[in-house]
């Protein structure tokens, strides 16, 4: 938001340049392909969006990553991220998305500019409806870190607009750490919102055994004690091989995962992106045995 004049229009870079780590796929490593969970996103494309939600590590990502790439579909990745609670913002990268995958040249999609802000919703369904118009059919939108703007109220109201006016054919794939907000309850009854959660995330054994294959050769059995000890979560999984990889004492490493290693991964995937409030609670609190319901920043 420009805090100088007091309007909603966002500060828009000068022109398109190198593709944009915003509206870039994520680099990855190897991602083992699972076809269970590509099942289950196929059939959840029969309706117009899909939250994919799980904790930080479950693999998100990378499941809807590989699924684009094994089904070849179009796609515009969109890095959410916390200058996004400003619409105009999030209009003008997705203008910019549209320009890269079109097949017409001269795209153009209208900014948030101040004479719409009294409506902004009645904008945003003019707008998907002309952006669902220049993208290739079939593309499908990603919405990846959505709960960077948890509370966002706004933001979720332009979702709720966006799939109202998705073809047929067309998708929207939302990857988080957070259930669906209140604002889409609606889509949900109606059957326009399914949802793939942690249950469905937690790696059966078969692809625990995938996914170790990648970089070692293991015994039966130790793939089995790998697989109990990381229970279903991707992340811990790979913190155990690359243990194992450095250590070489697969008991020692299986009995006792480092715990800097589930520190350092904790600290940069969760609590390194909190609010600043909020960290100085958790910090204050963190060495008390009981802490009552009433708090206050002093």
């Amino acid at each position: 938001m420009n805090d100088n004049d007091g309007d909603s229009t966002a500060r828009m870079p000068a022109g398109l340049g190198a593709p944009l780590a915003k509206l870039s796929m994520p680099r990855l490593a190897r991602g083992v392909v699972r076809p269970r969970l590509h099942g289950l996103l196929d059939d959840a494309r029969q309706k117009a969006a899909v939250w994919i939600v799980a904790p930080g590590g479950a693999g998100k990502t990378t499941l809807a990553a590989t699924y684009i790439a094994e089904r070849e579909l179009p796609f515009i990745w969109y890095q959410v991220d916390q200058d996004d609670a400003d619409p105009a913002t999030f209009f003008y990268y997705l203008g910019m998305a549209a320009k890269k995958v079109g097949t017409d040249r001269e795209i153009f999609l209208p900014l948030l500019t101040p004479e719409y802000l009294h409506d902004i919703p009645g904008f945003a369904r003019r707008y998907f409806r002309d952006f669902f118009a220049v993208v290739p059919a079939g593309t499908v939108l990603v919405l990846d870190n959505y709960q960077q703007l948890a509370g966002a109220g706004l933001l979720s109201e332009l979702l709720r607009c966006a799939i109202g006016e998705m073809p047929a054919g067309n998708n929207m794939m939302v990857i988080s750490r957070a259930d669906p907000p209140p604002e889409l309850a609606r889509l949900r009854v109606i059957g326009a919102l399914e949802s793939i959660g942690w249950d469905d995330f937690q790696l059966r054994l078969d692809e625990t055994e995938a996914i170790v294959s990648l970089s070692l050769k293991l015994e039966p059995a130790v793939i089995r004690r790998l697989h109990e000890r990381s229970e279903g979560w991707a992340a811990g999984l790979i913190l155990l091989i690359e243990q194992i990889k450095r250590k070489k004492d697969i008991d020692q490493v299986i009995g006792a995962v480092s715990p800097q290693s589930i520190f350092d991964f904790f600290a940069s995937e969760f609590f390194d992106q909190l609010p600043e409030s909020t960290r100085d609670f958790l910090l204050r609190t963190a060495l008390l045995a009981h802490v009552t319901r009433r708090w206050r920043r002093r």
